[in-house]
């Protein structure tokens, strides 16, 4: 596969439910981080965390599946730019 630069967005329904399973995933996957960006909802138990991806397209697209098998989150990729070997 390709590598790319992806943006992705983890929407949290519930933080305190969530955030263990979120970190563990995110620091396993440290490698592909770009940039990482928390946004807490101030009155509710939501956030929303914005990433900056780069690497190997399957490998993003296994982070985005085990995020999304976290049962309060939720996750949505957007490819920015892909490089062909």
């Amino acid at each position: 596969m390709a590598d790319i630069i992806a943006g992705v967005t983890i929407l949290v329904r519930d933080r305190k439910a969530a955030h263990a399973a979120i970190n563990d995933i995110l620091s396993n996957y440290g490698s592909l981080i770009v940039g990482r960006m928390g946004i807490p909802h101030l009155h509710e138990e939501r956030s929303v965390i914005s990433l900056i991806l780069q690497g190997d397209e399957t490998a993003i697209d296994s982070m985005l599946c085990e995020l999304t098998d976290v049962q309060d989150a939720k996750g949505f990729r957007t490819v920015l730019a892909k490089f062909e070997e």
